[in-house]
């Protein structure tokens, strides 16, 4: 069997042997708790595909590009090892993260694992060997291994990624930092300063809140449009259905956030910021981050440089048209 590529999520150009890579581990939307619940009433066991897929018309998400998968930490930085592999990653405190996360497995470990889901089944089954280690060596009296058995990734050409980041530095922090927070500890900070206020609400004021619902439910002729989503805005913060989530890039009702589960500090501020533009540039360009394709055993940048170079030069012409409007 010959070697093959992975695809960059976000360009369609392979990612070739020994080529640099940033790799975002990924988590589905839906956890495994949520998916047997939903099956218990009747759903299909690929709520996914539920979702988005079997439907007619357009996918729509509010929570787009994470619609579909969420990160589970910081982007990593190593080299594409075939075979869909990347190893060699940049030793940094991110990488020491996500060892200490799961009792101290080597990251190379847990990309094997992320990247090859058989030793899945030979955990079940009993069996000494998974992908070549031993289950007893490795994960005997690990934490978080159910979290371990969701993990997958998603694989961008690291000159896409740097590029993404930096040639819209202007725009983002135009549209975007001037109120966003500056640390990880600040965003988990200020939304638990949240949950704890609507908790304490929801306790002293529970009853109050259920009589207002039952009047907003009776009142809507009674009065204005406006007072009456006032109401209703006040009623929805109270009960909280909205939550201002546009302040950060985690989708923060899922049911696993990696700021706060991974425990980053302010010492990752820098981490934050590049991950903030990246997430602010994708969410522009209207893209849905899925964990990788493979890429075929064959490199496909010829053909990309044609497609982008027409591409832009269309593109270009349409702007001008739009500009006269």
């Amino acid at each position: 069997m010959g070697s093959f590529y992975s695809q960059c999520s976000i360009s369609g150009i392979n990612i070739t042997d020994n080529e640099p890579v940033v790799r975002i581990l990924l988590l589905p939307r839906w956890a495994a708790e949520q998916r047997k619940r939903m099956m218990a009433h009747g759903f299909e066991d690929n709520i996914e595909h539920l979702i988005f897929e079997n439907t007619k018309g357009l996918r729509v998400s509010n929570d787009s590009p994470w619609a579909k998968y969420i990160p589970f930490a910081f982007p990593l930085r190593g080299y594409y090892r075939d075979y869909g592999q990347a190893r060699d990653f940049e030793n940094t405190e991110n990488v020491k993260v996500i060892e200490d996360f799961f009792g101290g497995i080597p990251i190379d470990k847990i990309m094997e694992m992320a990247e090859d889901g058989r030793w899945i089944e030979y955990l079940e089954d009993d069996s000494d060997d998974i992908v070549g280690f031993s289950e007893n060596e490795l994960l005997e009296g690990k934490p978080n291994i159910d979290i371990l058995k969701e993990l997958t990734f998603t694989d961008i050409r690291e000159s896409v990624y740097d590029k993404l980041v930096d040639m819209f530095e202007d725009e983002v922090n135009r549209y975007w930092f001037g109120w966003q927070f500056e640390t990880p500890e600040e965003y988990i900070d200020y939304f638990g300063r949240v949950d704890r206020y609507k908790e304490r609400i929801r306790k002293e004021h529970g009853e109050e809140i259920s009589e207002i619902q039952k009047t907003v439910n009776n009142s809507k002729d009674k009065v204005s449009d406006d007072e009456f989503m006032e109401l209703m805005d006040a009623i929805d913060f109270l009960q909280n259905r909205e939550v201002d989530e546009t302040r950060s890039f985690v989708p923060r009702h899922t049911w696993f956030n990696f700021l706060k589960k991974l425990r980053y500090d302010s010492s990752f501020s820098e981490d934050y910021k590049e991950f903030c533009k990246f997430h602010f540039i994708i969410s522009r360009m209207n893209l849905w981050i899925e964990n990788s394709n493979y890429g075929t055993q064959e490199r496909n940048h010829e053909l990309y440089i044609d497609l982008y170079s027409d591409l832009v030069e269309t593109l270009k012409e349409e702007q001008k048209e739009y500009d006269k409007i």
